[in-house]
């Protein structure tokens, strides 16, 4: 066998490879990283700037990790002939609502809603690298589901584990946006690195976020691109099939952008990018990122938008893989499981074990009378 030789003659500086670890080196080469502190101190998480927010790890911390074939079989032949799993779903009521979801909640006073975060994600910009990924507060959103349950829960289209999956899900996604966020700003720092103007962009572009120096109507856009990814990835459910699941997303997504409403600026704006609006909303962070507000005029970002990124498949790690943790204490943790079996499934895909094939056939039907009613 030949020796291999390299491509560029005299070239000894970093291996080249693709893993995530590899750009994490580099990018602490380069400078281009920030400080942080370790999450495995046992006090409450603050609201402080990410770099400085420790986690509660009251002291219980659980990686989340993609569950084979065979054990998803498991357990979905475990929660077969189950029932009372969609214990408070009634097929009438969910079958009006899918067909009006908005005038179905508007009675409801989404304002009782706590606004604390319940989750977040830290970079891979910041060390300690081994704790980077997605925190989901297991904690708040047991009182979120609590609370969201008792404002719901008389429309009878829920029931507490069908709800705690949709939650998840949005919760989930919106983080998941910080990753390709993070991902699309680090893609523009080896590009400018590769032409031989290494600049710190994410860093540049995170101080400014998080300084509310962003020069944006909309700030943070960031946070208003990552309400609407989560809502645009429910919507994305819709259209591998009909049933309940489908159904029940778009009276969830009703209730979201309810929701919108009173949280705070940037967060509050998502609804200027469901949809295809997201594409402009995509190009004015690149310009935020390269720290030219107005790029959007001087050259065709919405171009890059629609073709590279910032889109799904920009994301260094894919959904299954991103590393995820619950932090909480053991007592909602274990609730945490009993409403969500199977969590890498559910925020990924929104998968649950529960059988609704009655429910997913009434409605069927109800569809196929209103289609001959009208011929």
């Amino acid at each position: 066998m030949s020796e291999q030789l390299s491509l560029i003659e005299g070239y000894d500086g970093y291996p080249v490879k693709d893993d995530l670890p590899a750009v994490i080196q580099w990018l602490e080469h380069m400078n281009f990283s920030g400080k942080g502190d370790s999450y495995d101190k046992d006090i409450s998480a603050t609201d402080d700037l990410p770099d400085q927010r420790e986690i509660l790890a009251s002291p219980t911390k659980r990686g989340v990790k993609k569950l084979t074939q065979q054990q998803l079989k498991d357990i979905q032949k475990k929660y077969k002939g189950q029932p009372e799993n969609l214990g408070g779903i009634k097929k009438d009521d969910v079958y009006g609502a899918i067909k009006s979801p908005t005038n179905t909640l508007r009675t409801l006073d989404l304002k009782r809603l706590p606004a604390d975060a319940m989750a977040f994600y830290r970079c891979f910009h910041f060390p300690p690298y081994d704790q980077w990924g997605i925190y989901l507060l297991v904690d708040k959103l047991i009182i979120y589901h609590q609370t969201l349950s008792a404002i719901i829960g008389r429309l009878n289209l829920f029931s507490p584990s069908t709800l705690m999956h949709y939650i998840l899900f949005e919760i989930f996604n919106h983080e998941f946006f910080h990753h390709i966020a993070e991902s699309t700003a680090t893609s523009l720092e080896i590009i400018c690195a590769a032409k031989g103007n290494p600049q710190p962009i994410f860093m540049d572009y995170w101080k400014r976020k998080y300084l509310e120096k962003e020069k944006h109507p909309h700030a943070p856009l960031e946070e208003a691109l990552a309400n609407a990814y989560a809502f645009n990835s429910l919507s994305f459910i819709t259209r591998v099939g009909l049933g309940y699941k489908s159904g029940g997303v778009k009276i969830f997504q009703a209730a979201i952008q309810k929701y919108w409403e009173r949280e705070p600026p940037g967060y509050k704006h998502a609804r200027n990018y469901t949809q295809g609006q997201y594409i402009e909303g995509g190009a004015h962070l690149l310009g935020l990122m390269l720290n030219k507000p107005n790029g959007l005029f001087e050259v065709p970002l919405m171009r890059l938008v629609r073709s590279v990124m910032p889109r799904g498949f920009s994301a260094f790690v894919a959904k299954p893989d991103i590393p995820t943790y619950l932090v909480g204490s053991s007592n909602n943790l274990e609730l945490f499981y009993k409403l969500v079996p199977t969590p890498n499934e559910a925020y990924t895909r929104l998968y649950w074990p529960y059988n609704t094939s009655e429910i997913d056939n009434f409605i069927k039907a109800e569809k196929e009378k209103e289609k001959r009613a009208k011929k």
